[in-house]
């Protein structure tokens, strides 16, 4: 067999790369990747060239270099391997693009590209090959918001890397099906189908995969509400990390931020700090800027969280710098959105206001639509604190078609829901209701059981407005079904009672005042509404814990003109997360009962959400991070899937 001097055998190349991307060390796996190739290439050996192709895209794409991934290389391979009719060759290009043309191709022609390439595989015969593609496939179902086939896809790749004897494959397979499963809510499997996979990393001594799935472990914990537990299995990640890097790997950083997130839940401020600040030591020792601003931002979270906005706002200052001092613009725009957050959440809205004009100015330069889209959504929210609506209205707008145009279907329903209550504030509830229920459309497309109970109390909310109590009844009773269904949203199961408990009472004033209901139906209203209620109130005492200063639900039994007890409510407040919500008072007359022909305030639920640890387990703000809302929140759908290199 032919040798490399610089490189040893063939095999040994390949080996050599195979093991490296298998290790996380992908920039070691480039040069052998390279002489590979062009050793395959001089002997007109095609299906290897093709195998340290795919070797050498998935190495750039693992280095982050996505033009290097995304270039020519994986499209030349596919027309020679056709042209000379190598239908392992041709395979082998099709999985890797799929795998790693994601910046520059849409999602649909990935899943072609990696179906076309199972097929392939399944004709030949390679099995191996095959279910590395099911991998491939996999990730990109979860892309889709298809979780479902995504897990089918998993399992079916699981079950033959098992009789294969392959525990890497298996072991990327049961990470695969434990995404999948988080992705749609169930955390508890995920967590189950994740730890076999880390048994498996563990007797193949593989560290750095161990310390990755350990870290998914914990924020899938976390995500349960289990966050002693994930504190611990965090920090036995972050042993591993300092074990196996002098220095932090720029990605450590996340790790440090779930471990920052898991001592907020644990509300423990004092140690949130102290592992955020150990944190931006690591960066700081490896001479990581950018790893530095994330901690920095990791800081103003816990300081924004405790009250400290000066400081907060000092440490997302100094977390610009850092972005600025690597050269990293999109981390400095985030930086500039989260101060802009905290200065809203103060009342400073033109200064907001300008440090979202230079987010924005650096998001344009990078042709970054994505976080001009972010940028824009902050916008509307200052604006909507500033009480104007017409401004507001305007940023949500170009939101959404940013969003659009990246085919980002969370982001765009989240700008519709902004479209929705500027439409509301400015009185045009026709055109408020239509963008609440294209929000909600969105939402169910996406399987996003918590965007579309946002996007049905948005409904419910210009109901209100227009004074359909009956239908805002029906809405705010699916919106509750919704956050039924997904499980541990007490918190909002509670609001959305109260929502519905107010829209009753209204509904049983305004058909008193008509005169158009019998004296049963007035008290089977009101008792209904009193019932909720009381039922919210039961509810909130689930809910206490030290952040939160009041979340209660004070209910006084009044009557409502002769036709029997009613209920109102007395200052519903909720902080948790860094939301503050309010329900208004209802208005009573002098004797403490409802005043009759007087319109009580109605409760409209605020998009605003503070600067702070958001529930997702991410820092509001943070680079190259956005809000999710519902299932998704379980999963990191934006992690790089794919099978083992050395298949």
């Amino acid at each position: 067999m032919a040798t490399d001097d610089e490189g040893g055998d063939l095999p040994a190349l390949i080996s050599t790369a195979e093991a490296c991307l298998d290790d996380d060390d992908a920039a070691q796996a480039v040069g052998p990747a390279i002489r590979a190739l062009e050793r395959c290439r001089a002997a007109g050996d095609r299906p290897t060239a093709a195998r340290a192709a795919r070797l050498l895209l998935l190495a750039h794409l693992a280095r982050g270099d996505v033009r290097g991934a995304a270039g020519d290389l994986g499209r030349k391979e596919l027309d020679a391997a056709k042209k000379a009719g190598d239908k392992s060759a041709e395979a082998t290009t099709l999985l890797a693009l799929a795998e790693t043309a994601g910046g520059q191709e849409p999602t649909e022609q990935l899943q072609r590209w990696a179906k076309d390439s199972i097929g392939l595989f399944k004709e030949i015969g390679d099995r191996k090959m095959y279910a590395t593609a099911l991998l491939a496939l996999a990730g990109l179902r979860l892309k889709a918001s298809r979780p479902e086939e995504a897990a089918k896809a998993s399992s079916e790749a699981t079950a033959i890397f098992r009789e294969l004897g392959d525990k890497r494959g298996e072991a990327w397979a049961l990470h695969a099906a434990a995404e999948a499963y988080a992705f749609d809510g169930l955390a508890d499997e995920a967590v189950r189908e994740a730890r076999k996979a880390l048994e498996l990393l563990r007797q193949l001594g593989l560290r750095k995969a161990e310390a990755a799935e350990l870290h998914a472990i914990s924020r899938w914990l976390l995500l349960r509400g289990h966050a002693q537990e994930a504190i611990e299995v965090v920090n036995q990640a972050l042993e591993i990390l300092e074990e196996v890097y002098a220095l932090a790997d720029a990605r450590e950083i996340a790790y440090w931020k779930t471990l920052v997130l898991a001592h907020t839940k644990a509300n423990n401020t004092a140690s949130a700090l102290r592992a955020a600040r150990d944190g931006f030591d690591r960066c700081e020792d490896a001479r990581d800027k950018s790893g530095e601003g994330n901690a920095h931002l990791l800081i103003s979270a816990v300081q924004s969280n405790s009250g400290k906005f000066g400081k907060a706002i000092r440490s997302a200052t100094k977390a610009t710098y850092a972005f600025e001092d690597a050269g990293n613009q999109s981390g400095r725009g985030e930086a500039l959105c989260v101060m802009s957050r905290i200065r809203g959440r103060l009342g400073l809205f033109d200064k907001a206001l300008r440090d979202l004009e230079e987010a924005l100015n650096a998001f344009e330069d990078l042709g970054d639509m994505l976080g001009q889209g972010r940028a824009l959504q902050q916008r509307s929210e200052v604006f909507m604190g500033k009480k104007d609506m017409k401004s507001a209205l305007r940023c949500a707008v170009e939101a959404r078609e940013l969003f659009q145009d990246t085919k980002d279907a969370s982001g765009e329903a989240q700008a519709l829901l902004q479209v929705s209550t500027a439409e509301l504030a400015g009185g045009n509830f026709e055109r408020a209701g239509r963008a609440a229920e294209e929000a909600k459309g969105l939402f169910a497309e996406m399987d996003d059981m918590v965007g579309e109970a946002s996007a049905e109390l948005m409904a419910m909310a210009t109901q209100m407005r227009s004074e359909d109590y009956d239908a805002a009844v029906k809405t705010g009773k699916r919106a509750l079904a919704l956050y039924r269904e997904f499980g541990d949203r007490l918190q909002d199961e509670v609001y959305t009672m109260m929502q519905i408990s107010i829209a009753q009472i209204m509904s049983v004033v305004k058909k008193e005042q008509a005169g158009t209901a019998t004296e049963k139906a007035l008290q089977d209203g009101a008792n209904k509404a009193k019932k909720l209620c009381q039922g919210s109130d039961s509810h909130s005492e689930q809910l206490a814990r030290p952040q939160v200063e009041r979340l209660r639900a004070v209910w006084h039994g009044v009557r409502l003109g002769r036709h029997g007890p009613i209920s109102r409510g007395d200052d519903y407040d909720r902080r948790g997360s860094g939301l503050l919500q309010g329900m208004q008072r209802l208005p009573v007359g002098g004797s403490g009962l409802l005043a009759r022909g007087e319109p009580p305030q109605r409760l409209e639920r605020p998009i605003r959400a503070g600067p702070g640890l958001g529930r997702g387990g991410r820092v509001d703000g943070a680079a190259g991070q956005r809000r999710s809302l519902g299932r998704r929140r379980l999963g990191d759908v934006g992690s790089n899937q794919r099978g083992p290199a050395g298949q």
